[in-house]
């Protein structure tokens, strides 16, 4: 079986002046037997300027123009869009700040067809500055929805293998056109984070399986400064993806802790200084417009639905590592034990 994979990247701004040149270098030299691949470039926010660098230096990548920031979710979506018109089977959605491996793609395909029921495939991410160390080996998702990438700063022992995960993460993921529109692709409403979350717990809500590639490997030019300053799209779209994806049920017996939260991330928002993203994140769902979103979203989500929430929450953790934000480590240490605590209790009661 001969395959044509659709490689989409995202550009905002001086991003491909930063990454680009690396990124498309490691990319022409994919070797690929069991198919080809073609690159996307998708450039919000696009400017003459941008227009031509991109041209430049990937001559070989469709541009895909827009003339406003509509964020990394619909962006992906728009270059998935052109890639389908051409004809490609697969995708793979890769962050421009990263250099992969020449077998990459052949490992990620090969995983792919090793498995039943897969929905996506994520590469190895290893960080690049320490290429020794892992970025992520897949995620974890804690049962509040927070997620973080297994085994972060962690060396390799030798003795992983291909196995199933909670979710990908979308810095190199490989699904089939058929199953990325199938579950509706990103949403765009999120702009950007937790897009990723969302699509895992639809393909695992579909009855499907996210998978780890170990021999896909993937060089991630992580940079965790980046990812704080937008805590007002990571918050909210996490409630978002738990009012859409779980049961009422669920959502009632997880409540109790969720308040706590709560609490304890506006408490951390005071002192942290960024109680404004906090609240704006709340303000959302003030709106009736938004809450209609909401519920739309949900009946989507819920007509996908093959297996039930106990199925879905079985890999979820009640314990948040990893998190470079959290900066007092006893504190961190108490309510992980409290709430893994109340994880695995609950865990337990979640029978529908």
């Amino acid at each position: 079986m001969t395959i044509q994979v659709g490689i989409i990247l995202i550009n905002y701004k001086d991003y491909a002046d930063k990454f680009l040149s690396d990124c498309i270098n490691s990319i022409r030299q994919i070797a690929f037997p069991s198919g080809s691949y073609k690159v996307y470039i998708v450039d919000n926010e696009s400017t003459p300027q941008t227009e031509s660098y991109l041209a430049r230096i990937a001559p070989e990548a469709d541009i895909i123009i827009h003339k406003e920031n509509i964020g990394f979710a619909a962006g992906n979506n728009t270059g998935v869009e052109v890639a389908v018109q051409d004809g490609c089977d697969f995708l793979y959605i890769l962050n421009m700040d990263t250099v992969v491996d020449l077998n990459c793609l052949e490992a990620v395909w090969q995983t792919y067809r090793s498995f039943d029921h897969v929905g996506c495939v994520q590469s190895r991410l290893m960080l690049h500055q320490a290429p020794q160390t892992i970025n992520s080996l897949g995620n974890l998702l804690h049962f509040l929805g927070f997620g973080y990438s297994d085994r972060y700063k962690e060396k390799m022992t030798g003795n992983e293998v291909d196995r199933e995960i909670t979710y990908p993460s979308g810095a190199a993921l490989f699904i089939s056109v058929e199953h990325f529109l199938t579950l509706g692709g990103f949403n765009p409403e999120f702009f950007m984070y937790h897009e990723d979350v969302e699509l895992g717990l639809k393909v695992k809500l579909s009855g499907l399986k996210n998978i780890i590639s170990i021999n896909s490997i993937v060089y991630h030019k992580y940079e965790f400064g980046r990812s704080i300053a937008k805590f007002y799209w990571m918050e909210r779209n996490r409630f978002i993806t738990w009012l859409t994806t779980f049961k009422l049920a669920t959502l009632i017996v997880i409540l109790p802790a969720a308040i706590v939260m709560e609490l304890g991330l506006i408490l951390y928002a005071i002192l942290g200084g960024w109680l404004g993203k906090k609240l704006k994140a709340y303000a959302w769902f003030l709106s009736f417009t938004n809450l209609k979103k909401v519920w739309r979203w949900r009946r989507q989500m819920q007509c996908m639905r093959q297996v039930k929430d106990k199925a879905i929450v079985k890999s979820f953790v009640g314990r948040i590592l990893y998190q470079e934000e959290v900066n007092q480590p006893l504190l961190q240490k108490i309510s992980n034990l409290i709430f893994n605590l109340y994880w695995l209790v609950v865990k337990k009661i979640i029978f529908w």
